[in-house]
């Protein structure tokens, strides 16, 4: 799950070079998951 996350960080931040927005979006949809 987590690597999945990192592996679309990686090209996201790649790609636009502002993806901490995403991320974070990530961890907190992961967050309310659990």
């Amino acid at each position: 799950m987590y690597k999945i996350v990192i592996i679309l960080w990686e090209r996201i931040s790649n790609g636009y070079g502002c993806g901490w927005a995403l991320y974070i979006y990530f961890l907190m949809k992961l967050r309310n998951q659990y």
